[in-house]
């Protein structure tokens, strides 16, 4: 049986145009029987546009409707009553950044509501849910860049977001800082897997966010560029070896058919077990250069 080859996998992940949008605000307008989302989010410098998605479904796969914006903010119209995921990321010259967290909206005929028919979901760094005579303040936290399996050139990085006002913060073994609003921290990288742990607290509230990040360092990334590219050529001429031998020994197929003289059909034969062997080593070659592609990456994501 034909063994095709696997083209060799890519050596660095795609790294994201830009930083996903912070969440300023969300609020449902209840008019009648159907609802309206007003979304606003905090603008991306170097961002031309923005994309929305909305759905009844968290995963975003079916019943999405999408929008695009040149501002930072958003507003669906006459939707039917439900609870709606929803999220937006920036597009501009350098192509589409990372999805936002994605936020929930309760717009159910249930959910509660203001004096002004109003849902509101403010997600600021100090998250307030007003009702007639209650006021609920949250600590937030929001973990804005390296984003989660990002592949970088250099150490250190920035580790960067927002949280409330007030937020002890400590990332890792470093020593904890106190968050004014935004956060931006430098942090070394070892080559290879990094994993960061962010905890912020404020008062008796404590929120724990973890990401790996991959650093390649230059240096030792040079010869594993090298023996890469070494082993995609080896790849390649094993491969169209392989090709020309297959070809031959579909010829040799065909002058089977075609002959009843025995001493031909012998001749034949031992051919096409002298190919098959030449094959299974060929096979052999493939799996070796396969698995030493697989340990030049065994440091970074697939």
């Amino acid at each position: 049986m034909a063994v095709e080859t696997p083209a060799p996998p890519p050596f660095e992940p795609e790294i994201v145009a830009y930083r996903a949008p912070v969440i300023e605000e969300a609020q449902v307008v209840r008019r009648g029987k159907k609802v309206s989302l007003r979304l606003n989010w905090a603008s991306v410098n170097g961002a031309s546009s923005y994309q929305t998605q909305i759905s009844k479904v968290l995963t975003f796969q079916r019943n999405s409707q999408e929008g695009v914006t040149r501002k930072p903010r958003f507003v669906a119209k006459r939707l039917s009553p439900g609870v709606y995921f929803w999220r937006v990321r920036a597009i501009g010259d350098a192509g589409e950044g990372a999805w936002s967290d994605v936020q929930v909206l309760d717009a159910t005929v249930t959910g509660k509501k203001s004096k002004r028919n109003l849902v509101v979901a403010d997600i600021s760094p100090e998250t307030k849910v007003t009702q007639a005579t209650q006021e609920i303040e949250a600590m937030r936290l929001v973990w804005q860049q390296p984003r989660h399996r990002a592949v970088v050139t250099k150490s250190p990085i920035h580790v960067e977001g927002v949280a409330t006002s007030g937020t002890k913060l400590q990332i890792n073994t470093l020593t904890p800082i106190t968050v004014d609003s935004t956060f931006d921290v430098a942090i070394d990288l070892e080559h290879g897997r990094n994993e960061l742990v962010m905890t912020g607290t404020l008062d008796d509230q404590q929120k724990t966010l973890r990401r790996v990040v991959y650093y390649a360092d230059p240096e030792k990334l040079a010869p594993i560029r090298q023996r890469f590219e070494e082993l995609r050529k080896q790849l390649e001429e094993i491969a169209a070896i392989r090709g020309e031998l297959t070809e031959t020994a579909r010829t040799l197929e065909s002058r089977l058919k075609r002959t009843d003289d025995k001493d031909s059909i012998a001749e034949i034969k031992e051919e096409m077990d002298h190919i098959t062997q030449i094959r299974r080593e060929i096979d052999q070659e493939i799996n070796s250069a396969l698995g030493n592609l697989d340990e030049l990456l065994t440091d970074f994501p697939r």
